[in-house]
């Protein structure tokens, strides 16, 4: 159903005229599917579903899952986390057509075929955290029986090998997201999902999910993510709860196909669904897509075009030079931050920098050492590891532990004992030309940190005016076509990719703050800004910044006027003469 959406109308031929026709409206209505109904362009009334979507309880007590799952842990994940993603769902449909339907629509309606809008995070995060209290129970665990084992046998080999690929993917997911079993096509299978995504969006059944997100098991586990992963396997899942997702899948598939059957066969006079609308390639398309064979048996002709389309991927890199390093070292180092574990208190405890930097990070310099061993990567820069690896948005495997360290290392030296306050010189005319004042970059910086949804950082950043233009070069830049800018990245992604310079970061994984302030990011965020950072630390990137920059362009110019020599003949060299009004027009704004 959902594969018949928006961005894939064209390679399955759904012309405008077809989605208009009263045939395809009467059968999106009669298969009570919202997918279809959506492309429908015909109105029509629906009947209200609720003014508010409720906050559900988990179907046992919050201290039931002890002591495998905390009840302080169950206070936060669900009173708090969970609560947030209700409340902020409620004030953002309110008085909107989405206040009208099910939790369901909402999320394949702000899914939006990718293109994700405002309300989806928090939809599907509600749904998912509902389904993930249904798929526990106290004494949970042990292994599945009848159909369910049947199947697993058949579609994994043995349910120790089903177990072994879902720790894996939930073990995999880098930053927030969740595992999944999932129905699809008749077969069992195990995907993964980052942050709010869930099987609804991929035309899948979800059969279960266990939550990966670092407040699902900082509290009990710290940064021990396998042994949660253990735990939830081996004492807490319901296979009962999967069992019965089964049924309901394998219902669901088989009345939608005998639902397209029957609208498409029984009912064609009530329906209007003409020979000529069932022999339409638009109408054998569509069978084909949802992948329903009683319903491509009701279909008068075979259509077979095909058309295809490649999506793209990541940032174009604008600068296509490559910068070689020499050799610098066989391993990358776990660089200690620029003071004692203890020496943030009281804002930040020695036990979030125990667990942040002698766990975390060194977690990933161990996993990075291991990755590049003995390949090219090894004798690169950790910054060109960076850059090779990020491969202009098609991530290599490299890629997030070596980001991730040079993300945590500056991130150390961006704070210091007694920080806090207000920068000053240069660093301060910029952010007041910027910004408008130092409170507004404040400002927009908080933003930026708090609404990074999942896991991932906000910068303060020295960007260089460029042209939008692939391998174009600015003709004679000033120091004023520079600027201040505040952006936010997921994950492991930083402003090196992006070629910017980057002055101050701060970590909103959930564990740079879960210890200290659990799920009040935005005390963290301040505190921060108040009580940490060192401003000192960003005007001295700045100099830096500003001195890379102007090396850049001298070297530019100096290529500029080597390939002017190369392309004027001799004799026309006394012949030529610039003017400012030529070099005026070469300046581009692209703000």
């Amino acid at each position: 159903m959902v594969m018949v959406s928006a961005t894939t109308i064209a390679s399955h031929h759904l012309t405008s005229a077809f989605l208009s026709t009263p045939e395809f409206c009467g059968l999106s209505r009669s298969l009570q599917c919202p997918q279809m109904q959506r492309r429908c362009t015909r109105k029509y009334a629906p009947g209200r579903i609720s003014a508010s979507i409720d906050l559900k309880p988990p179907p046992y007590a919050l201290d039931a899952l002890e002591p495998h799952m905390s009840k302080e842990t169950l206070d936060y994940h669900w009173g708090k986390h969970h609560r947030a993603y209700v409340d902020n769902l409620n004030k953002q449909i309110a008085g909107t057509e989405l206040d009208e339907t099910t939790l369901e629509n909402i999320i394949l309606t702000s899914y939006n075929d990718g293109d994700i809008l405002p309300t989806f995070n928090n939809a599907a995060q509600i749904w998912n955290h509902d389904f993930f209290w249904e798929s526990m129970k106290p004494n949970g665990g042990g292994k599945p029986s009848g159909e369910l084992l049947e199947l697993i046998n058949r579609d994994f080999g043995s349910f120790e090998n089903l177990i072994n690929e879902l720790k894996s993917a939930a073990a995999t997911q880098f930053g927030s997201g969740w595992a999944w079993l999932v129905y699809k096509e008749n077969k069992l299978a195990v995907v993964k999902s980052s942050n709010a995504v869930n099987p609804l969006v991929l035309g899948s059944h979800p059969l279960l999910t266990l939550d990966v997100w670092e407040h699902a098991y900082y509290v009990d586990f710290r940064n021990r993510r396998p042994d949660y992963i253990s735990t939830f396997f081996d004492k807490l899942v319901s296979w009962e709860a999967v069992s019965s997702r089964l049924e309901g899948a394998k219902y669901k598939a088989l009345w939608l196909c005998k639902g397209m059957v029957m609208v498409a066969a029984t009912t064609i006079s009530s329906h209007h669904l003409t020979s000529t609308f069932l022999s339409t390639s638009e109408f054998c398309g569509l069978s084909r897509s949802l992948q329903c064979p009683q319903m491509q048996s009701v279909s008068l002709v075979e259509h077979q075009e095909r058309s295809g389309g490649r999506m793209g991927g990541g940032i174009e890199r604008r600068c296509t030079r490559k910068y070689v390093s020499g050799t610098i070292s066989a391993s990358i180092d776990l660089k200690p931050p620029p003071y004692a574990l203890h020496a943030l208190e009281p804002h930040m405890s020695k036990e979030t920098l125990e667990y942040h930097w002698g766990k975390h990070h060194r977690g990933y310099v161990d996993n990075l050492n291991k990755q590049i061993e003995g390949t090219e990567l090894d004798e690169m820069t950790l910054e060109n590891i960076i850059s090779t690896s990020y491969n202009k948005g098609d991530i290599l495997p490299a890629f997030n532990n070596a980001a991730q360290i040079w993300n945590h290392q500056f991130f150390w030296e961006s704070m210091k004992p007694n920080g806090g306050g207000k920068p000053s010189g240069e660093l301060l005319e910029l952010i007041n030309r910027d910004f408008g004042s130092f409170e507004g970059l404040i400002n927009k910086f908080k933003s930026a940190a708090a609404t990074q949804f999942g896991s991932g950082w906000a910068w303060l950043v020295y960007k260089e005016h460029k042209l939008d233009v692939p391998n174009a070069r600015n003709p004679r830049p000033s120091e004023e076509d520079n600027k201040l800018v505040v952006v936010k990245s997921p994950n492991a992604v930083n402003p090196l990719v992006w070629e910017y310079h980057p002055l101050l970061a701060i970590d909103v994984w959930e564990h740079a703050y879960y210890l200290d302030f659990e799920n009040r990011r935005p005390d963290y965020i301040s505190t921060f800004l108040d009580k940490l950072v060192s401003w000192e630390t960003v005007s001295s990137r700045l100099e830096a910044a500003k001195v890379r920059v102007a090396e850049s362009e001298k070297e530019l110019a100096e290529i500029d006027a080597d390939e002017d020599l190369e392309t004027i003949e001799p004799e026309d060299t006394d012949m030529y003469f610039g003017s400012e009004d030529e070099d005026a027009e070469g300046f581009l704004d692209d703000e």
